[in-house]
């Protein structure tokens, strides 16, 4: 039977009743950051639920919701619209269209209502109105198979079960095997693969130095110290005072999780227990409670794999005694609003600037990498590698790199390269990076050059997607090693093996 043949009850409570339509338009409007109107307690100006249909954001709809019939104690009256009309028209900016979306049942006295008022509306320029019954929210949700699953699963299509079942029956067992191996081999995995969520307590009691990021590792809470503090956190730390949560988005290597991290620390020490979550793929991520008394920031590094509706149910959630702190990767045509961007070329000489204000210090850490610093014949100073490595480097891992001297790494990156069959790929790029001169590559371009190696498409772009996750080029839409230093030695290096 389908969904909207089926009588289906309303929730039974009214805060659920609101993030079922919170839910719901979401899909509804294809706007995954439509949001909730506050919080519960605070001035709501006739709106619970707002947001900007296809990410319009020169458009905004607003949703009502009420609780009524016999769930909720009474019906609903056209004097009760009218007021809550009323209260709408404060809500900025400006409403396009408003929704009062009820548990009550369909009433033609009340659409009838909404209709004529709308037209009126529309001609002087203000919002119109709906009012949605249960029956049509239900019809909506049909649309809306995620939200079933969510607010109503033992309504939601159960496909593996019913197969499972069938595999059960003896008389048929051998006539529809072929059939449900072949259902099967469609169906995705019942569970997810990445396990239940997992938080651990974040505490920032070491300090490892510049080493780690010298040598390109991921960097952690013991890092927050010794890196110098980006501008950004400033930033972070403001605006989770006022709303709460805030999103931190950049490119790969722009220094997210350190910045992140450090916002982080300068919480800890005004008390909050800083929590992080493992795996942001999980299954059933939910905030785990603090110790009593405890503030908690809450910190998601890789939200971006986050599923939209959990990202925005974890941000309404956040208080001043819950702060909700994630980074994402900057994905071309994905938006983020009211997010912190990271400068990633103006990190970069932040944390430039801050190695020169103290250069016997930075010395001695460049030259647990590289003892080819210092002031000693033949050595570089450490003065000019500073500058080299600014002026070169797009983003803070870069800087490190070239700071480093990660071409001296160069037999190790091959020797990788060439267990993930990927050495090839790189020779490609370290000689399309030396013949333009530095020149940035896309794709295709080393797509071109590996074709005379008879490599095909498909295997370049895996190889280049295995490139960009060891940081042996700068990213799959900047196809270039670190430095040309390096794309020279490690191209004599591939050639040797």
């Amino acid at each position: 039977m389908q969904f909207r043949a089926k009588q289906i009850a309303p929730p039974k409570e009214w805060a659920i009743f609101e993030d079922l339509c919170h839910a719901l338009f979401k899909q509804v409007w294809q706007d995954p950051l439509a949001q909730k109107n506050g919080r519960r307690g605070q001035a709501q100006h006739g709106v619970d639920v707002f947001g900007s249909p296809n990410d319009d954001l020169q458009l905004y709809l607003g949703v009502q919701c009420k609780g009524k019939d016999s769930n909720y104690g009474s019906k609903v009256v056209w004097s009760e619209v009218v007021a809550e009309i009323a209260k709408a028209e404060q809500f900025s900016p400006k409403l396009d269209k408003w929704i009062f979306a009820t548990t009550a049942p369909a009433d033609a006295k009340l659409q009838k209502a909404a209709r004529e008022l709308s037209v009126e509306r529309k001609a002087k320029g203000l919002f119109s109105v709906d009012v949605l019954a249960w029956e049509e929210i239900q019809a909506l949700m049909a649309g809306a198979p995620e939200v079933i699953t969510e607010f109503y699963p033992e309504h939601a299509d159960h496909l593996p079960q019913v197969i499972e079942a069938l595999r059960a029956l003896p008389p048929l067992a051998e006539k529809i095997a072929s059939l449900v191996e072949r259902f099967n081999a469609k169906l995705p995995e019942p569970s997810n693969p990445h396990g239940p969520a997992l938080w651990e307590v974040v505490t920032f009691d070491g300090d490892r130095g510049l080493g780690p990021a010298l040598m390109g590792y991921s960097l952690g809470p013991s890092d927050a110290t010794a890196c110098p503090r980006l501008t950004e956190v400033g930033t972070i730390l403001s605006q989770l005072k006022i709303a709460y949560s805030a999103r931190l988005i950049g490119a790969s290597g722009a220094g997210k999780s350190i910045c992140s991290y450090q916002a982080a620390k300068v919480l800890a020490a005004r008390g909050f227990q800083v929590q992080r979550l493992l795996d942001p793929e999980a299954d059933n991520i939910a905030l785990e409670a603090a110790l009593p008394g405890k503030r908690r920031l809450c910190l998601i590094d890789d939200a971006h794999l986050l599923k939209p509706h959990v990202l925005s149910r974890i941000e309404g959630q956040a208080d001043p005694a819950l702060l909700v702190l994630t980074t994402h990767n900057a994905i071309e045509g994905v938006s983020h609003r009211g997010a912190i961007t990271l400068d990633q070329k103006r990190a970069v000489k932040t944390i430039a600037a801050a190695l020169r204000a103290n250069l016997p210090k930075t010395l001695e850490a460049v030259r647990l990498a590289n003892d080819n610093v210092g002031e000693r014949m033949m050595n570089t100073d450490i003065g000019e590698r500073l500058d080299h490595a600014e002026s070169t480097s797009d983003r803070p891992w870069q800087f490190c790199f070239v700071l480093g001297g990660g071409w001296r790494r160069s037999k190790q990156a091959a020797d990788s390269a060439r267990a993930a069959n990927a050495d090839l790929i790189l020779a490609a790029v370290a000689i399309r990076q030396l013949a333009s001169r530095d020149a940035r590559a896309v794709p295709g371009e080393i797509v071109e050059v590996c074709a005379r190696a008879g490599i095909d498409a498909g295997m370049v772009d895996q190889g280049l997607e295995w490139l960009g996750k060891q940081r042996l080029i700068v990213g799959v839409a900047d196809c270039r090693a670190p430095h040309q230093r390096f794309a020279t030695v490690v191209l004599k290096r591939i050639l040797e093996g």
